[in-house]
């Protein structure tokens, strides 16, 4: 299902009772009638049989007949939740990974059709925009990435954007190291900070983790990020070199 799909549900979803028409469906997610109707068959045969029927001279009504609202907003739920967990993930992989990849490898990769993974493919693509990064995509190249390493690296700090609070970048990026390390390199932080007399929390001290990851792993210069002063860009050079010494990534 396309998130215009879902787009239509919602708005059916928060208009249980109502009877909406043709007219009003296609204003709100800005398509026309007839896509309107194709679109009620596809999430009539995706979502729950006929979870949307037609009233005779009415409109369109949610079935709430044969379906409790309870059970169509835990599908819907489960379903924005699958879409959204696909979706920041394959933006990571984008944006994180300085690799050569295609649509017809992401979409083997996250088994998903070629007009759904477009979709998905757009979505990022705009919000991207945002950031100042440009995602194109060339023959014999694949799918390019056009930004500086800061602004990649902003937009990866950012990419909860993209989600409701199902998922979370913050995994992502912690996942890119086992336990171990993750350890190993929150107890550097820890020491560096206190020989400096900072003292801080422990949410701080991942936050910290979370941006050295993301500096080591995308071999990014700290010179490079304006977000940091003076001072924190010592710090996080003392980290990391400590880092490299002990911890072969």
């Amino acid at each position: 299902m396309l998130d215009r799909h879902l787009k239509l549900l919602q708005f059916f979803i928060k208009n249980p009772s109502k009877h909406i028409s043709s007219n009003e469906i296609a204003k709100h997610v800005n398509v026309s009638n007839r896509t309107v109707r194709n679109d009620i068959h596809v999430i009539n045969s995706n979502f729950m049989d006929d979870i949307i029927v037609s009233i005779k001279s009415k409109g369109y009504q949610l079935n709430t007949s044969q379906y409790t609202l309870e059970t169509i907003t835990e599908r819907y739920t489960h379903i924005q939740s699958y879409k959204e967990k696909l979706l920041l993930s394959m933006a990571y992989q984008l944006l994180m990974h300085n690799k050569s990849q295609t649509l017809q490898q992401l979409e083997q990769d996250y088994l998903l059709s070629k007009t759904v993974l477009n979709d998905y493919f757009v979505r990022i693509q705009q919000w991207c925009q945002k950031f100042n990064i440009a995602l194109t995509i060339k023959k014999k190249q694949g799918i390019v990435v056009d930004g500086t390493d800061n602004d990649i690296t902003n937009a990866i700090i950012h990419l909860n954007q993209l989600s409701s609070g199902h998922v979370h970048v913050e995994d992502l990026i912690l996942n890119e190291l086992p336990d171990s390390h993750q350890r190993m390199i929150s107890h550097i932080i820890q020491e560096t900070l206190q020989q400096h007399s900072i003292e801080t929390t422990d949410i701080q001290i991942q936050q910290l983790l979370i941006h050295l990851i993301l500096i080591i792993k995308r071999k990014q210069s700290l010179s490079e990020l304006d977000t940091l002063n003076h001072d924190s860009k010592l710090i996080s050079q003392s980290c990391i070199k400590q880092i490299k010494r002990k911890i072969r990534l």
